[in-house]
């Protein structure tokens, strides 16, 4: 279709516009049509009409609230009165003359925008006027210090410089500017003031004229007395328990010379944070607030006013002043950073290296030319050899050498080699300013120097080539430094099962969760005041399973919802997702691909069946969120992080009705505790190593766990081991163990269920004193278990059921605990054996083709991946004519795999594996002439 054209349904798509609507914007002669619909023809309007219908409507919206979303927020009048508002304005506001037709509604024409509803909207610049430079009576009362509200009203009338805005007649409908109250305050109180003086009679003034003298709001007033800069001379209690302060003109005077003295030195010195919003608009007052290189004194409470720079506001000042000097630098170092990584572009590392150079204006002294030659050699060699896939790992590597320039650029006069060895090592190599990251390189960099000058000299006389002075071999590696101890903060299991339960509670986190994306996507909320919810809420929940970086929860892919009765955030709102729906969102996570930011190594994602529910409900409610706001993003987290960390706002909102006071979620302290918790768990059941499992997810982080203990109450055991690890399994063995403890089972469910309920039919696992090893058992099976009947037997599976059904009830329940909790070792990734820990019975063959090996979900992709070489391989055999006995064989060999893939075809769902492995279908049917040779057993997969 023409690119002129756009069909109604792909506007919907695309712009959120829905028929009704578009129709309406069609009638309003907002979109042009093109080509009229029906009877399953689709209907066309101009492209070109409906990219001008959103510039208008952006740039309409961009100066301008909608009534609704106005008095929401700021309730003066209810909704529904907004006629009588219209009819009423000219008489509320006949006397009104400071800003010509200020807050008047502007009315559309109905479907102005094809939506019926929205008519009237306000100017946001009257708005934010409103809100800034104007105040409600009741409010302005208050600061008056007039008690009483009818002395409040002849004192502003006595005063008809004050004009009163009026929405309706009552007190919080009518606004007066902040200003001139404020000058109004000053001006009699202070003439009064100077009258009272003049007669000696009048030696005390009363608290609220000592406020307004001083120009204290009542918080700030009562703070200055607390600190015991200001007492009062007379303290008594009236007949209606109200205390009366007086306190000495004297005193009160004294203080307002010493607000000005101090004021203007301190003012010389430091910014308010109303200097720094005015100077530094750009700048957020938060970030300044957390940065650790600018520093703060409190703002004395009796110095408030002066920081308000005279505006005559009465807004809040806020509680610190920050030292001048560093919010200016500050302010240099973020526009240097905003530069830095805004226009990054990673295609050419070595040239982003130089831009970021020439940024930050790093320039090698004018005596060491060589050098920096050298150094830019060296610079591009490390980054053409980098992992460029990775924009993570790129930046790394830039900023690390770059901070590496840095320090050679500060600490160096002349040519590098010209310093002996002792003097690199204290100038560079030890030198703790610079960071350890960076001084590695910098030695890796002298190496190379050394290398490139001891080759010229082989190549050229020595009086023509440069000669070094220092020793490669006298020269400190700092990666053979000692390394400070890191820090090993981990939680209680008090503490783990406490954010456990908090977590997975999807009655209190999801009506939250949906609220905040739906109050921002529907612009109620700016992205200032949105909470990101939902995104936090996903963000704890990994760690719950999963021992990720920070930087690697944060990158979560997007996910199909196609399948599911999902329809959008409102529908999710009131109903919750049945099993069918988790195990599809689930198995699409797994199956996502998904690498290690800094390795690039796969990343392995695991969820418990226990988190599942939650996890499965906070991914749904981030995917649809994502598909609102910015449906171009590769990844559903929003906006959570900040310098390495979960931000703060996002974090304290989420942890606010957590019963534990003081509790810091932190990513590295939540990664230890899983994998010490785990740790513990195999320990306690007999495994001193690490399993499989465990390895696999300490890959993803840096640190080890080995010497941190969490104990875990006996009774707790078992439900612990049944939170902490993915039991997503499958195959013959976990059914053929299922069977034996609870008899015949069919549903997963059950199953599931049924692991709950090991403890009570057999007893507590980890109380057993085993008296006979049941692997050593296995071992000595004779015929059951040697090489040659394993591989001749016709039905593997009745091998498997041999070796276990010879176990006592407690060597069952041991096996199946080791299993779920993945204490099995192997010999490949993602496989577990039941008999490999004694003594392997097929030492040729991998555990992949192995009957007696047991995989989890992330062996799927590479069962797929050897179904798909494996037919490869037959119908090319198929291709000569082959006797009877190599057909078999053919046959036979592929026969165990998709049997295997039966297993997970009814685990995870056909469409689900045929959406994991396209084409698989396709590809066994043409090798359907050797499947009437098999003699392995004929459970093969169903087409």
């Amino acid at each position: 279709m023409s690119l002129k054209m756009i069909s109604l349904s792909e506007l919907e798509r695309s712009y959120g516009i829905g028929n009704n609507r578009a129709k309406r914007l069609i009638d309003a002669g907002k979109l042009t049509l093109i080509k009229e619909g029906g009877m399953g023809v689709p209907t066309y309007v101009s492209r070109e009409s409906v990219n001008c219908f959103l510039e208008e409507q952006e740039q309409f919206l961009k100066n301008h609230i909608y009534y609704r979303d106005f008095f929401d927020n700021f309730p003066v009048i209810a909704n529904y009165k907004i006629i009588k508002y219209i009819n009423d304005y000219d008489k509320l506001n006949k006397d009104f003359n400071l800003e010509p037709d200020f807050m008047k509604v502007i009315e559309l024409p109905v479907n102005y925008y094809g939506i019926a509803t929205q008519i009237y909207y306000f100017k946001k610049k009257d708005v934010e006027k409103l809100q800034n430079d104007y105040i409600n009576l009741i409010e302005a009362k208050e600061i008056s210090g007039i008690a009483q509200s009818s002395n409040f009203t002849k004192w502003l009338n006595r005063r008809p410089n004050i004009q009163v805005f009026r929405f309706g007649f009552g007190r919080h409908q009518k606004f007066i500017r902040k200003d001139q109250l404020r000058y109004a305050i000053n001006y009699f109180e202070q003439k009064k003031l100077e009258t009272q003086s003049k007669n000696k009679k009048y030696e005390n003034i009363n608290k609220s004229e000592a406020m307004n003298l001083l120009s204290l709001s009542r918080t700030y007033f009562d703070e200055v007395v607390n600190s015991g800069l200001l007492s009062p001379s007379f303290e008594s209690e009236n007949n209606e328990n109200n205390t009366i302060c007086l306190f000495k003109k004297k005193d009160v005077f004294a203080l307002i010379d010493l607000q000005k003295k101090e004021y203007s030195k301190l003012s010389n010195l430091y910014y308010s944070k109303a200097d720094i919003e005015e100077k530094y608009p750009d700048l957020s007052i938060d970030s300044v607030k957390k940065a650790k290189k600018i520093k703060k004194i409190p703002l004395p409470p009796y110095l408030t006013p002066f920081f308000r720079k005279g505006t005559g506001k009465w807004d809040f000042t806020g509680k610190w002043l920050y030292l001048k000097t560093d919010v200016d630098k500050y302010h240099s170092d973020t526009q240097i950073r905003n530069s830095i990584f805004n226009e990054a572009n990673y295609s050419i590392p070595f040239d982003e290296y130089k831009r970021r150079l020439s940024i930050l204006r790093i320039s090698f002294p004018v005596g060491a030319k060589t050098t920096e030659k050298l150094w830019l050699d060296y610079v591009d060699e490390i980054l053409r050899n980098s992992d460029g896939n990775q924009h993570y790992t790129t930046s790394n590597y830039i900023t690390i050498l770059i901070r590496a320039a840095e320090g050679i650029v500060d600490n160096i006069e002349k040519e590098i080699f010209k310093y002996t060895s002792n003097q690199l090592n204290i100038k560079l190599l030890n030198n703790q300013n610079i960071p350890r990251s960076s001084r590695e390189y910098i030695f890796s960099y002298l190496v190379f120097v050394d290398k490139v000058i001891s080759l010229k000299q082989q190549t050229k006389s020595s009086a023509r080539t440069k000669q070094k002075a220092f020793n490669i071999d006298r020269l400190i590696n700092p990666r053979k430094l000692p390394r400070s101890s890191l820090e090993t903060k981990t939680y209680s299991y008090n503490e783990y099962q406490l954010l456990f339960n908090y977590t997975i509670d999807i009655d209190l986190h999801k009506q939250k969760a949906i609220n905040d994306a739906l109050d921002f996507i529907q612009g109620k909320k700016k992205a200032s005041s949105y909470k990101k919810y939902d995104s936090v809420w996903l963000y704890v929940l990994l760690h719950l399973n999963n021992a990720w970086r920070h930087s690697d929860c944060i990158q979560i892919p997007r996910i199909s919802l196609t399948g599911t009765e999902i329809k959008d955030l409102n529908w999710l709102l009131y109903n919750d997702l049945n099993k069918d729906d988790v195990k599809k969102i689930i198995f699409r996570i797994k199956a996502a691909d998904m690498s290690v930011s800094k390795t690039g190594e796969s990343r392995n994602f695991f969820c418990s069946k226990e988190v599942e529910q939650a996890m499965a409900t906070a991914i749904a409610i981030c995917e649809l969120r994502t598909r609102a706001i910015n449906d171009l993003s590769d990844t559903i987290i929003y906006k959570i992080n900040n310098q390495g960390t979960l931000a703060q706002g996002p974090k304290k909102s989420f942890f606010k009705n957590f019963d534990k006071k003081n509790f810091d979620f932190q990513n590295r302290a939540m990664n230890r505790t899983l994998l010490s918790l785990m740790a513990y768990i195999q320990s306690v059941s007999g495994n001193g190593h690490d399993s499989e499992y465990i390895k696999i997810l300490r890959s993803h982080v840096d640190f080890e766990t080995t010497n941190i203990y969490i104990n875990i109450p006996q009774e707790r055991l078992d439900q612990i081991a049944l939170q902490l690890f993915d039991r997503d399994m499958f195959g013959h063995i976990p059914d053929v163990l299922a069977e034996l403890i609870f008899g015949k089972q069919t549903e997963e469910e059950k199953q599931t269920e049924n692991i709950k309920i090991i403890k009570q039919k057999f007893g507590d696992i980890y109380k057993i004193e085993e008296t006979a090893n049941f692997l050593n058992e296995i071992h000595s099976i004779k015929a059951q278990a040697s090489h040659a009947f394993l591989t001749n037997h016709k039905e593997y599976k009745d091998i498997i059921e041999s070796i276990i059904r010879d176990m006592s009830p407690e060597e069952v329940n041991s096996l199946y605990k080791r299993i779920i909790t993945g204490q099995l070792p192997s010999k490949q990734k993602h496989y577990q054996c039941i008999v490999s820990e004694t003594n392997c019975k097929f030492p040729g063959r991998n555990c992949v083709e192995c009957p007696l090996s047991i995989p989890h979900f992330h062996a799927l992709s590479s069962l797929i991946e050897r179904i798909f070489k494996k037919a490869t391989i037959i119908y090319k055999e198929l291709e000569e004519e082959l006797p009877e006995a190599e057909l078999t064989r053919l046959a036979n060999w592929i026969a165990l795999d998709l049997d295997l893939l039966k297993d997970a075809q009814r685990k995870y769902g056909k469409q689900e594996i045929a959406m994991f492995a396209t084409g698989i279908n396709q590809k066994l049917k043409l090798i359907n002439p050797v499947r009437p040779y098999q003699t392995i057993g004929r459970n093969l997969i169903e087409r």
